[in-house]
């Protein structure tokens, strides 16, 4: 909501377009998507995604971070664990890795296709995917475009996602820009935090 609220109160002013990087089956960048159509804003949304799943995963991104990390308070290892006991005892599958941790899997119940569709259907004009594995489509876009940044959502879930895309974010998020961390707080995904 934190989000959608920023894009709302600025969604009139000469300080970029929104991104978000994971976008799955599109369901928050639509929102953002209706919420700008339906204030009348000219500002875009930029959406990455590789459309296919996780790409290769970190060594960040191996639950037992949780337990030995640094970054990770007593406090959230023990969180943690009882996370793990609560899944255990809701899921059949008690082996839980990055891949099946989520109740989304590893996202690869999705497809540009299905997103292109929901885009379409809303008849939203100001949507733009970029597929592909952010280690090639973001340099690529970045480089090629004169980019201002006003919010991004950052739900890509692992730590090489994360690790990749905030500098470029970073370097073209405007004044008073708003970047949100999805998996900032997650007992799912290590990564990012790290």
């Amino acid at each position: 909501r934190f989000w959608y609220e920023h894009i709302k109160q600025n969604a009139f002013k000469n300080d970029g377009d929104i991104f978000e990087f994971g976008v799955y089956r599109g369901k928050s960048l639509i929102t953002a998507a209706l919420i700008l159509k339906e204030l009348n804003s000219k500002k875009k949304l930029y959406g990455f995604d590789t459309f296919e799943g996780f790409p290769s995963i970190s060594k960040f991104d191996d639950l037992n971070q949780f337990k030995k990390n640094e970054y990770f308070s007593k406090k959230v290892q023990n969180e943690f664990k009882n996370f793990l006991k609560l899944k255990k005892t809701l899921i059949k599958n008690k082996k839980f890795n990055s891949n099946k941790i989520s109740t989304s899997g590893d996202f690869s119940k999705s497809s540009y296709e299905y997103v292109v569709d929901k885009i379409n259907y809303f008849k939203l004009d100001n949507v733009k995917l970029i597929k592909g594995e952010f280690k090639k489509s973001v340099p690529e876009f970045f480089n090629k475009n004169n980019i201002k940044i006003s919010s991004c959502n950052f739900d890509c879930d692992l730590y090489d996602s994360y690790k990749l895309t905030l500098p470029y974010v970073l370097k073209n998020l405007q004044k008073k820009g708003f970047i949100f961390l999805d998996e900032y707080y997650s007992l799912k995904f290590p990564g990012p935090k790290i």
